[in-house]
């Protein structure tokens, strides 16, 4: 009998110990918790702390339309000799009957081709 009480306090002991690491151990894993916490916290809010100014998608893909699409008239000119002139040769001929405002490059006139021009000319077959 003697011997229970003794082994009964070791056991204790032991247990005592162990429920010590067990609580150093998730303190432990508390702390380091906290820490990711705050590391993925830091990770969302981003680097800075200023507003994000990106445009939203619509506005990126609606860009303004260029001068031949905005001026019909200038539209009709070009489409009327697009198909028996060059392009250099159609920039040259707006820029003989419109003033400087209105007048368009060769790219111009090829990037409207290939946007708008052909679909708005009648099919010849």
């Amino acid at each position: 009998m003697t011997d229970q009480p003794g082994t009964a306090l070791a056991v204790l002991a032991q247990i005592r110990a162990q429920a010590r690491a067990g609580a150093e151990a998730l303190d432990g894993l508390n702390r380091a918790a906290e820490a990711l916490e705050g590391i993925i916290q830091e990770g969302l809010e981003g680097p800075f702390k200023g507003v994000f100014n990106a445009l939203p998608n619509g506005a990126v893909r609606n860009k303004p339309r260029g001068k031949i699409e905005q001026d019909p008239e200038l539209q009709a000119f070009i489409g009327a000799r697009v198909m028996t002139l060059t392009f250099p040769e159609v920039a040259a001929q707006v820029a003989a009957h419109f003033p400087p405002e209105r007048r368009v490059t060769t790219s111009s006139i090829h990037r409207w081709w290939h946007r708008r021009g052909k679909k708005s000319l009648p099919s010849t077959g």
